[in-house]
């Protein structure tokens, strides 16, 4: 039986600056520290999946330099399969400077260039055969060529029978739900947060807007809601799944962890509304420690939270059932 998870998108170094206040003007600013850490969102979903013990395998494009190496490296020691990425030796790897200041508001700006350049015909399109589950990043959607690359790939999914997974990001719900519908049509598990939810279907009305969403083709939706949970909609039930409350050090990543938590409930046989409680821990995790990437629990971590709070909803039943 396959279990291995495949994941498509965006994979960066981040170079993390911690600084007093956003926003910054055209003056000269301490740092109050700096860090180079692995990131991405679709990296770190991955490298999320494979500290969980799940096989994943990655497929993306970096650069032949010493970044591109030390992703590769991350990516090795985490687990992540990495037989199926695509080094150019022409290009530079991506790169994404992020600010958090002291409320642990976050700003980035992002060289993209790379993992967007991802043409179809480079891939090796054998690691379909392997996955039950194919995971793409909203980034995906930003730019040719990883736009029409995504959009073949994801087509292919669907014909082999592959459970497709989309997590937005802040670009994607811009392009409104009207032209995503020839993608949404592939997906079966959509992640936006509520903002995201609201951008992508024109409505302020949670329930309206995942009415709307459903539609489109996803039968599963968890809206990330932050430190309040989440909601899933499925089978045309609205269901708010409460969240685990923990003190924040770096919210990026949050909604990585979420997504991978919700990914390996799922992978397990687990209901979409038990999966978010996993979702929930993961995310809650996350934003615990300063970085990304470096944030993310393995599995005795992960097991270890639940187990402290194994009397909050949903959790005694969610260990029970993951033989946890």
């Amino acid at each position: 039986m396959k279990r291995e998870v495949g994941v498509l998108g965006d994979i960066v170094m981040d170079l993390i600056l911690e600084i007093d206040n956003l926003p910054i003007t055209t003056k000269t600013y301490r740092v109050r520290e700096y860090h180079f850490l692995p990131g991405g969102s679709a990296a770190n979903y991955a490298a999320a999946l494979a500290r969980l013990n799940i096989p994943v395998l990655f497929i993306g494009k970096i650069g032949c330099d010493i970044f591109g190496k030390n992703l590769l490296d991350e990516f090795k020691k985490d687990g992540v399969i990495v037989d199926y990425m695509v080094i150019d030796e022409s290009i530079k790897t991506g790169l994404a400077t992020v600010l958090i200041d002291k409320r642990k508001k976050r700003a980035s700006i992002s060289f993209w260039k790379t993992y967007a350049n991802l043409k179809f015909e480079e891939l090796d399109l054998s690691f379909l055969d392997q996955i039950t589950i194919l995971t793409v990043s909203g980034y995906n959607f930003i730019e040719k060529p990883l736009r029409e690359t995504t959009e073949k790939v994801l087509k292919l999914a669907k014909k082999e029978g592959i459970m497709v997974i989309l997590d937005p990001c802040p670009y994607l719900p811009n392009s409104g739900l009207k032209a995503l519908k020839k993608v949404l049509k592939y997906v079966n598990v959509i992640t936006p947060n509520e903002g995201e939810l609201f951008m992508l279907t024109g409505l302020k009305n949670v329930k309206n807007g995942l009415l709307e969403l459903n539609k489109a083709g996803p039968e599963i939706i968890a809206v990330k809601l932050g430190r309040r949970g989440c909601i899933i909609f499925y089978e045309d039930k609205v269901n708010f799944i409460p969240s685990f409350k923990v003190k924040t050090r770096d919210p990026g990543g949050a909604g990585d962890a979420f997504c991978a938590g919700l990914t390996i409930g799922l992978l397990n046989g687990l209901s979409p509304i038990e999966s978010a409680v996993i979702a929930n821990a993961m995310g809650a995790f996350a934003v615990t420690r300063i970085g990304s990437r470096t944030a993310l629990p393995t599995l005795l971590e992960l097991k270890d939270f639940l187990v402290k709070r194994k009397n909050m909803f949903k959790v005694q039943e969610v260990l029970l059932k993951m033989g946890w």
